[in-house]
């Protein structure tokens, strides 16, 4: 049998209590300062467990340069830069990751956009656990209750 469905994955810049930051301002980063990306799902079906792997990289905008990047989260595993936790959120699971920048990300002669890219681990909201996960934003396809292959 197959399970065909489609989750969509929100990932926002957040406060530590999840709470989403709408000033402009509060959204730009320096070096040394500390990124906090939350992520939840759009599906009350589904909720969001861990997440697997996150990456910053800094998008320079030039074919063939890309730039420096960092994988903070590797196989669920966050690196020394980074911390992760869930949040329960008026009944929504979130899950979070503070992520220190580094001085790479901010070299003086030019500052340029970071890009942050992951994938997250979610089950269905019953006994009956469905591994899963999805790269933000793209639909997985799930056969026999297993994520299938991209």
């Amino acid at each position: 049998k197959q399970l065909d469905y489609n989750v969509v994955a929100e990932a926002y810049q957040c406060e530590n209590d999840g709470s989403a930051i709408t000033d402009p301002e509060s959204l730009v980063k320096y070096n040394g300062d500390v990124l906090t990306i939350c992520v939840k799902l759009d599906d009350s079906d589904f909720e969001v467990t861990n997440i697997e792997s996150l990456r910053v990289n800094q998008i320079t905008g030039i074919e063939g340069d890309d730039g420096e990047s960092l994988d903070y989260v590797i196989d669920g595993i966050p690196n020394v830069l980074a911390r992760t936790n869930s949040l329960n959120i008026d009944g929504v699971e979130v899950v979070q990751a503070r992520l220190q920048l580094i001085v790479a990300f901010f070299p003086p002669e030019n500052i340029l956009p970071l890009e942050v890219s992951g994938k997250v681990a979610f089950n269905l909201q019953t006994s009956r656990r469905i591994l899963g996960s999805q790269n933000w934003p793209t639909t997985r396809m799930l056969e026999d209750g297993k994520p299938t292959t991209e």
